[in-house]
């Protein structure tokens, strides 16, 4: 299973709040813009310099300029000339058109780089050309441009930062084909990309959930692919089938699943698949490899393979009712079951060793709950919005409770605890651990603890 490189919460991956960036503003840094007044009025580019709808930041190197916004905003048509005052133009700045209202935006092919949100929440903007020079699109350059119509990154662009097109619903009809890096996020909620995403031959990276939430159908896997993130292909309902190359030394396809190359761990179930299943001999069940399958599957059993389930594995399966655990699995990541609603019915194994943070919060079907002896264990938030969860038991192996973990679990004012009262209270609980719930009562073997 791959290094953890995601926060436990789906929210804090790839959800994004532009909002909360600081503007790039350095006065000294704007004082290096040339004087306006010493450009020719013979264009109608000059003009619109000299009302501000643009300007120019000498380069440190001092060999070329990057634009931004005139001092009072940008807005209407925006065409970038090849050259300011005989250097080149080579960079969108940093933040330089963000919430502008700029409607159309025209780069030329001596542009290299668009930088960090260079165009983040351009609410009015509708046209883009890109030119045929980019090499790098920051980390959120085009996030939450909703009204953007088509966007064709060129041939000549390498690198596609984190989130750069988040939230922007173009059609993307073709992804360049010299991309060697896609971001985490890069395409996430790019509703404009629909029935497959063919990924370039030469592409090495794609980031943790760079096409989540598309309306891809398919996605092929070239060759060259050496790092898929997590969740990279996750949330889309239409998706069906992920092919691989079979030259490709890191991953493989089998039924149209992902899988590592050894197909110890599956990596992505297509959402839209079905039956769900679970390949026999797999060992890992990967981070958000099965998030919201949430139209097919309604009783899981894991197979007696599996040891290892992932971060939101199965998080979102909205129609989960029964879980099932095989009797080897020994760990389960941070969130694997949350947000099950009409989950009823959970056995879990003995050998299991720790309920960890938020694995059933929001499954509010959740009645009972039985832990086996060899959990050490709770998590924060691990049952929380549990609303129905009316009885908990508890064995002797217990060691520790986190913050939160019966938070708004309102029908459980009461645990059934396997060891004595003087056990129970050597039970290691942080300060907050019953915080936002009604429990009241320990009934211990020996008596009642009040909590």
């Amino acid at each position: 299973m791959k290094t953890r490189a995601i926060p436990t919460l789906i929210s804090a991956l790839f959800v994004l709040s532009f909002s909360s960036c600081a503007i790039d503003f350095d006065p000294g840094e704007w004082g290096k813009s040339e004087d306006l007044s010493n450009v020719s009025e013979s264009s109608s580019l000059n003009s619109q310099e000299a009302k501000g709808e643009m300007r120019f930041i000498l380069d440190e190197n001092g060999e070329s300029y990057s634009v931004a916004a005139g001092l009072s905003g940008s807005k209407g048509d925006i065409v970038v000339p090849s050259t300011h005052n005989g250097l080149p133009v080579t960079r969108v700045k940093k933040e330089g058109f963000r919430l502008t209202k700029i409607k159309s935006i025209t780069l030329p092919d001596s542009i290299v780089e668009i930088e960090e949100s260079a165009f983040a929440e351009c609410y009015d903007l509708t046209e883009v050309s890109l030119g045929k020079g980019v090499t790098t699109i920051g980390d959120s350059a085009f996030g939450d441009c909703r009204d953007i119509e088509e966007i064709i990154i060129p041939d000549s662009t390498v690198t596609i930062g984190n989130y750069a097109f988040a939230s922007c619903y173009a059609s993307f009809p073709t992804l360049g084909k010299n991309v060697k890096y896609i971001g985490d996020g890069a395409f996430y909620d790019c509703r404009g990309i629909v029935n497959a995403a063919i990924l370039p031959e030469g592409l090495t990276y794609v980031g943790h959930w760079a096409f989540a939430f598309t309306g891809i159908r398919m996605a092929y896997i070239p060759m060259s692919v050496t790092y898929i993130g997590i969740g990279a292909f996750s949330d889309n309902h239409l998706l069906e089938h992920i092919s691989v190359d079979t030259e490709n030394e890191n991953y493989a396809s089998i039924g149209g699943v992902l899988y590592d190359k050894a197909q110890n761990e599956v990596l992505c179930f297509p959402s839209a698949k079905s039956p769900v299943s679970i390949l026999d001999g797999v060992s890992d069940i990967g981070d958000a490899s099965y998030y919201k399958c949430s139209y097919f599957l309604e009783n899981l059993a894991i197979p007696e393979s599996v040891i290892r389930i992932g971060e939101l594995a199965f998080a979102g399966n909205y129609d989960l009712k029964t879980l099932t655990l095989g009797s080897n699995v020994i760990t389960i990541w941070a969130g694997a079951f949350s947000e099950c609603n009409d989950l009823e019915e959970v056995t879990l194994n003995e050998g299991l060793k720790a309920i960890p943070d938020s694995c059933f919060s929001e499954c509010s079907g959740i009645r009972s709950i039985s832990l086996p002896s060899s959990v050490e264990s709770i998590g924060a938030l691990a049952f929380k919005d549990d609303q129905h969860l009316g009885s908990l038991r508890i064995k002797r192996g217990l060691k520790s409770i986190g913050d939160n973990t019966f938070y708004r679990c309102d029908e459980l004012t009461a645990i059934d605890y396997e060891g004595t009262k003087y056990e129970w209270r050597q039970i290691s609980k942080t300060a907050d651990w019953k915080n936002g719930s009604r429990l009241k009562t320990i009934h211990c073997s020996d008596g009642d603890e009040t909590v």
